[in-house]
């Protein structure tokens, strides 16, 4: 395993997986508005070539890709999902949220 600190974030390689720092926000998604909550366990999330890997994460969930604050690819995840193969015609950088009505969890891939 090889860990790599850059501007503060750090990035956990596996093989050829690599594990996308997720970070939490509680509130409607659509509203910027911060709702205060007890910390919540993160999901663990990995990304190899354009498929996610879905380690601890429970529920169903909607997947959003954001590039330049535009959806570019949207999927339900079920409870059990494991992992999710995204588009092979997406490049580039982008946001990743998985969201429920009350909360989401967001982190940033590049394929």
């Amino acid at each position: 395993m090889l860990s790599a600190a850059m501007c503060g974030v750090t990035t956990v390689v596996q093989a050829a997986r690599v594990r996308v720092d997720v970070g939490v926000h509680f509130g409607d998604p659509n509203q910027d508005l911060p709702v205060r909550r007890t910390p919540t366990l993160l999901p663990e999330i990995y990304i190899d070539g354009n498929i996610l890997s879905l380690d601890e994460l429970c529920g169903e969930f909607l997947l959003e890709v954001i590039q330049d604050d535009t959806v570019v690819y949207s999927t339900i995840i079920t409870d059990g999902m494991t992992s999710v193969d995204l588009p092979s015609s997406l490049s580039g950088s982008f946001e990743i949220r998985f969201e429920t009505d009350t909360y989401y969890y967001y982190g940033y891939i590049t394929l």
